[in-house]
């Protein structure tokens, strides 16, 4: 699967998993061995689409509007196995986690202690934080991450990784490889039967490196 975007935002809860579980990136990347620069690794690659601070590219962006575009109108979408999502019905990061388990795609991911950010969720209320018909709890110790401020922290993501060298997270932040994630989405492909499922391959297309 290809680069679909990047975010800005390390997140600290898997919500994908009921009951929602906390995560510490850099205590997980820890555990591998030490990137090119030394020390734990700066950046990593998750299937995961980030709805707090994120870039898509150009390419992946227009397919997935086409393809919400097309799921809102009824098109079938998949289900993703044990996945939360499917359970959401207002939340249009429910369509591109659909896209990313079909295509395979990944997203760059930051890691710095403490969760430390390029962006931050302050829980403001809205649709669904706070929301009538959104019963889980929302705390800030789980989602408002420091900014990250100090620029020598942002020297340490220079020299880049090529992306085949960065570690990788599914949907549920567990350990994977981009090919098996591929090869996931072609069996979801297979699977799947909408109107939609050959154009999702497109969004791994461009095999974009930093």
């Amino acid at each position: 699967g290809g680069l679909l975007g990047v975010s800005l935002y390390t997140p600290r809860l898997v919500e994908l998993t009921m009951p929602r579980r906390r995560v510490d990136m850099q205590a997980d990347l820890g555990t591998l061995p030490a990137s090119a620069g030394g020390g734990v690794p700066h950046l990593y690659l998750q299937q995961l689409p980030c709805s707090w601070g994120s870039l898509f590219l150009p390419r992946p962006w227009l397919l997935f509007r086409a393809y919400m575009q097309a799921r809102l109108e009824g098109a079938p979408g998949p289900l993703v196995p044990r996945s939360a999502s499917n359970g959401w019905s207002t939340s249009w990061k429910k369509f591109m986690i659909e896209l990313s388990h079909l295509s395979g795609g990944v997203f760059l991911y930051p890691s710095f202690p403490n969760q430390s950010s390029l962006s931050t969720n302050h829980l403001e209320k809205g649709e669904h934080i706070g929301g009538k018909k959104n019963k889980l709890t929302h705390r800030p110790i789980d989602f408002t991450v420091p900014l990250l401020l100090n620029l020598s922290d942002l020297r340490q993501l220079w020299p880049p990784q090529p992306l085949d060298a960065l570690p990788v997270r599914d949907l549920f932040t567990r350990p994977t490889r981009r090919s098996e994630l591929y090869a996931r989405g072609i069996e979801a492909n297979a699977a799947h039967r909408g109107v939609w499922r050959s154009h999702a391959r497109e969004a791994a297309a461009p095999a974009l490196r930093l």
